[in-house]
């Protein structure tokens, strides 16, 4: 990547507004530097503002050291020198995190960017309390990998390659070194979807939408909650950013002390959904916010209709949602869709009729999805509701108004809550299925199999890999 004076020449590109908040490298060129684009923005990387706050977190209500972990907020922006404030600080950045005390002692798997962080630490990191990222040239696995960063909001694997593309555009899940296998309760990827993060304004789920890139499902909502991590009271969290440039490197520093005592949030009892009795897609969902919680999502899953975990028998729903395996017609049968509603009290959430891709149902019932699935000869096959589950996600710092689109253009958003810590809890999955009226909690391992066996690929893996390289 070039530089001068260590500032990093790079162009700025929105995806759909503020999809994706990483910034696209068009000064980069082949390793040996020729037929580079000439740059178009110059971004004082001085002037850019990482910021650090982390706190408890409390997953599904359970104890012991596997459901509990730490909950970490981190933002690194364009300062308001710059051409595009409040966007990411860079399209490359490679972070460490570090600890006032130990990482669990069992590894986690890497992927296809050398990144151990959906299922544990890397074997060089295991017992010890630095997370790290992995060299843009360098093939040797870490927590982060070459595809991770500190992004505008929450470490993310957003970095660029030399095509001038993210790796990814899929958010980490929650939680991250997850070491239950599968986890019922894993949200695969941290979508915010509509109506809280509409990302289109029209109040519709972007899956399939062509201003979009393929495979979006939403915003990001910036989560990175570290399974089986302990807050320390007292204790001193550090996050550095390095950036590549021909001067070597720059970089940037912040670290956060907890209070003492902590702040932890109560159990979130999983919210409970009640479909629409005129069956139109639509859901109303019951909400207890625990003591503490100023602010929460409540996050709905849709996963298609069944039967579940039989490969080659999967339906496909009537607004294309499904878990990712083989239909009767031997095509994949959908992904996923991602509804979230922001609520600041307990109470009734609302999950509209039409929030669907292209304004389809939210949530297909049985008749809809028959309509939709039909035999070799043309005859409707009979076919079930869609199955969907709902979880609590309770907050005690600002977590809707330091995300984007709401915090846009702001370099340094307020991330921290009023007891000097950034506290979440999660409840446990409340799986339901349109057209029954008992749902199940945790959510059936079949059904959650199916999401979380695309989990170690949140961002799409590449054959070769494609570096962002110094001139």
């Amino acid at each position: 990547m070039l530089s001068r004076g260590g500032n990093l020449i790079t162009t700025y590109t929105k995806i759909a507004g503020l999809l994706v908040t990483a910034l696209a490298v068009t000064s980069c060129g082949p390793s040996n530097g020729a037929n580079s684009p000439a740059p178009t923005n110059i971004a004082k990387t001085s002037s850019n503002v990482l910021q650090l706050a982390v706190g408890t977190a409390n997953l599904y209500g359970g104890t012991g050291a596997a459901m509990t972990g730490l909950n970490v907020v981190t933002t690194y922006r364009q300062g308001s020198g710059n051409t595009a404030p409040g966007d990411s600080g860079a399209a490359v950045d490679a972070p460490t995190f570090t600890l006032p005390n130990l990482l669990p002692a069992a590894a986690g798997t890497g992927d296809g960017f050398d990144a151990t962080i959906a299922t544990g630490p890397s074997s060089s990191e295991a017992d010890t309390n630095t997370m790290t990222s992995t060299a843009q040239t360098g093939s040797n696995t870490t927590t982060f990998g070459i595809d991770g960063q500190v992004s505008g909001l929450g470490f993310e694997p957003f970095n660029y390659s030399q095509l001038g593309t993210p790796d990814g555009s899929a958010p980490y899940g929650v939680p991250l070194y997850d070491s239950v296998s599968p986890d019922p309760n894993q949200l695969p990827a941290a979508w915010g979807g509509p109506p809280a993060f509409d990302i289109l304004k029209d109040g519709e789920s972007p899956i399939g939408n062509g201003d979009v890139p393929a495979g979006t499902a939403g915003v990001s909502m910036g989560l990175n909650v570290f399974e089986g991590v302990s807050a320390v009271p007292g204790g001193t969290y550090s996050v550095s950013v390095s950036l590549p440039a021909n001067t070597g490197t720059v970089g940037k520093g912040q670290s956060f002390t907890l209070p003492t005592p902590l702040t932890s949030l109560p159990n979130f009892v999983p919210p409970v959904p009640t479909i629409d009795a005129t069956g139109d897609g639509g859901a109303t969902i019951a909400d207890t916010l625990p003591a503490g919680v100023t602010e929460a999502y409540i996050e709905v899953v849709d996963v298609g209709p069944g039967p579940y975990g039989a490969t080659g028998v999967e339906s496909t729903s009537c607004n294309g949602a499904g878990d990712g395996q083989v239909n009767a017609n031997g095509a994949a049968n959908g992904s996923p869709i991602y509804y979230t509603i922001e609520v600041t009290a307990s109470g009734t959430a609302t999950l509209g009729p039409a929030a669907g891709p292209g304004g389809a149902p939210s949530l297909c019932n049985g008749t809809d999805n028959t309509a939709v699935n039909l035999s070799s000869t043309g005859t409707p096959v009979t076919t079930g509701g869609d199955a969907f589950y709902v979880q609590g996600i309770g907050f005690d710092y600002p977590a809707y108004e330091s995300s984007y689109p709401n915090s846009s253009g702001n370099p340094s958003p307020a991330i921290l809550g009023a007891n000097g810590s950034d506290d979440i809890t999660i409840s446990a999955a409340n799986c339901e299925v349109v057209g029954t009226t008992t749902g199940t909690t945790p959510c059936p391992a079949p059904v959650m199999v199916m999401i979380h066996a695309r989990h170690p690929a949140n961002h799409a893996v590449r054959s070769t890999k494609t570096f962002i390289r110094r001139r």
